[in-house]
């Protein structure tokens, strides 16, 4: 109830979404609310930050609304973000805006050790896979979307749990849609995160492999060949190549204790500079590449 009290007027409809709560959170809003922009959705069986998120800007955008915000319910997020969130709309042709803990230094105070190594590494990964390059917080889980920028996406393919706000912005990139971001300070309590970092890690990691992958193809390859897909698969064959060819050379000269010529490592050599050189091309190309 604190969280709901503390959003702006401005907002007119304050969405309040129960995945299937053990608490039973949505009763007890319903209950004790007196805000009469509330309204509560309770999801029968638990679909995950992303079944409940999607849930949730589903209704807004159901009733008319242009502009849907996730807030997190645990007051992480300062509710009061939502006029910077407004501006950046107005202001900027952002189709999706993210909080980001990492535009001003101050804003990292605080921030528990772990989390902060956790994110640095989530963070490193999901800009390959998404491709947008230039974010700097792009697991931050407060999030809005404009209604034009939801209806491109297909819904039903992102995913519903806690990968859910990374393999937004992978959808959001193939929608061609710009992300803007806007600084914010993250408030820790004493609440428990139901992520466990250990057991998702694996998860997180498949993901955005797999994002990324398909991602290339569709943007380098399906929808519009460039060269980029002609870098990365060159840079790709030479690297493989002076791996294997390098190192059944290096494995045949310790066991036969003979020295390999030096045309044997000029090659492997010259194919490792290759390969380097056309895979950092293509990470150029594909950086310019990010929805602007």
């Amino acid at each position: 109830m604190d969280v709901i009290s503390q959003i702006p007027k401005q907002v007119k409809t304050i969405y309040v979404v129960d995945d299937a709560c053990p608490d039973k959170t949505g009763r007890y809003v319903e209950t004790e609310n007196k805000d009469p922009r509330v309204q509560v959705i309770i999801n029968t069986d638990n679909q995950g930050v992303g079944g409940a998120s999607l849930r949730g800007f589903k209704a807004a955008f159901d009733d008319g609304h242009e502009i849907a915000i996730k807030i997190d319910s645990d007051g992480q997020h300062n509710p009061k973000y939502a006029d910077d969130i407004l501006k950046l709309f107005e202001n900027n042709a952002c189709g999706y805006v993210k909080g980001s803990r990492f535009l001003r230094r101050q804003d990292i105070e605080g921030m528990p050790k772990f989390r902060l190594f956790a994110n640095a590494v989530l963070s490193a990964t999901n800009k390959f896979a998404s491709g947008y390059y230039s974010l700097t917080d792009p697991t931050n889980g407060l999030i809005a979307i404009h209604k034009t920028a939801f209806d491109d996406l297909n819904h039903d393919k992102i995913a519903k749990r806690y990968f859910f706000e990374s393999d937004m912005l992978f959808h959001l990139n193939l929608a061609r849609q710009s992300v803007c971001e806007f600084p914010m300070h993250a408030r820790y309590g004493d609440e428990t995160s139901h992520l466990k970092f250990s057991n998702e890690v694996f998860s997180f990691a498949f993901g955005n492999i797999k994002n990324f992958l398909k991602r290339i193809w569709v943007r380098h390859c399906l929808l519009n060949f460039s060269i980029a897909g002609v870098y990365l698969i060159l840079g790709l064959m030479f690297m493989i190549f002076a791996s294997i060819f390098g190192g059944y050379h290096w494995i045949k000269s310790i066991a036969s204790n003979i020295p390999a010529t030096s045309g044997t490592v000029i090659i492997a050599a010259l194919a490792v500079i290759l390969g380097i050189n056309f895979l950092t091309s293509f990470l150029l190309f594909d950086v310019n590449d990010e929805p602007k």
